[in-house]
């Protein structure tokens, strides 16, 4: 079964909660496209743990990163095996790029000017990977930064770890990370993540004076259609939309009543269910579900996303 995740930029949609606690948000569209990145208070990896392996032994993941400052970069596995990527900044103008094998890891390039590893200081910097497991010749890993493909390394052994938990971090508070997207099919280096403006809702569920929805029954459900005119406007009405990110934040389990959400979508009378996801009592609790499509932005605004309350 094929995974798409999707994290616009939310510390709580970290899903190893351990990690997620060294993390906080910050609303600045100056750190991140989609307005919203989440940082280290603490140096720890920021982790996304998956329920199982990849089926076809790989997989993709692409993320944007601000950063200000020296210091250490790195997207890779947590479990032992650490396929994936470590870059450190020594400078505004210097930086190494070392690469993970089975706990190993090998430098690629070393104190290059920063123009060599496609890295921009001060700026929203997007890194693409893409990971096979595999001996050498088989498994490989190749990665784009910025505009900047890497050749693609397959000398070395990248070993298929027991569980996957692929880690994002910055050894400092002034990384910030954002449009996190992973996923066991492909994703387009160029692919974007963006905001999309809730054009109306329909709901059956009652309205809270702090704001939000309350279910008190199951099958009620919040549905909202999107405005696209903003985005047509930059991207053009036919630019294709791959997959939708619903995101619930805050979303929490009160008194008890109904511990479940399950993602939705309806296209004229029909209505078509997604992932159910259960929801703990914590009230600054958030959570996502990826739903991958194939449309266009013109067509995007016939279809409405949301949830539906389950026991």
């Amino acid at each position: 079964m094929s995974f798409r995740y999707i994290n616009p930029g939310y510390s709580r949609l970290t899903t190893y909660n351990y990690y997620s606690s060294y993390c906080d948000d910050v609303i600045d569209s100056t750190k991140s496209r989609t307005g919203a990145a989440y940082y280290n208070t603490s140096y720890e990896r920021n982790a996304y743990q998956f329920s199982a392996l990849p089926a076809n032994g790989e997989y993709w993941v692409k993320f944007d990163f601000y950063y200000t400052g020296t210091s250490y970069l790195y997207a890779r596995e947590t479990t032992s095996y650490y396929s994936g990527l470590q870059i450190e900044i020594n400078s505004s103008t210097s930086a190494t790029i070392k690469y993970y094998s089975r706990g190993s890891y090998y430098t690629l390039i070393s104190n290059a000017d920063t123009p060599l590893t496609g890295l921009k200081m001060n700026n929203v910097n997007t890194i693409w990977l893409h990971i096979k497991w595999g001996d050498a010749g088989i498994g490989f890993l190749e990665f784009q930064i910025n505009n900047l493909r890497f050749a693609k390394i397959q000398d070395k052994t990248f070993y298929k770890p027991s569980s996957f938990i692929f880690g994002i971090s910055y050894n400092s508070t002034s990384g910030y990370f954002s449009s996190v997207i992973i996923s066991d099919e492909e994703i387009n280096p160029y692919e974007k993540v963006v905001a999309l403006p809730v054009a109306n809702t329909s709901t059956d569920m009652s309205p809270r004076d702090e704001g939000g929805y309350i279910a008190s029954d199951t099958s009620q459900t919040l549905l909202q259609s999107v405005d696209t005119t903003a985005l047509i406007e930059r991207y053009g009405s036919d630019a294709q939309v791959t997959s939708v990110a619903l995101v619930g934040r805050p979303a929490y389990e009160v008194a008890e009543i109904l511990g479940k959400l399950t993602s939705i979508s309806k296209r004229g009378d029909t209505i078509t269910e997604y992932e159910t996801i259960q929801l703990s009592n914590n009230t600054s609790a958030a959570i996502v579900s990826g739903i991958s499509m194939e449309t266009t932005l013109a067509d995007l605004p016939n279809v409405q996303f949301g949830w539906k309350a389950s026991e």
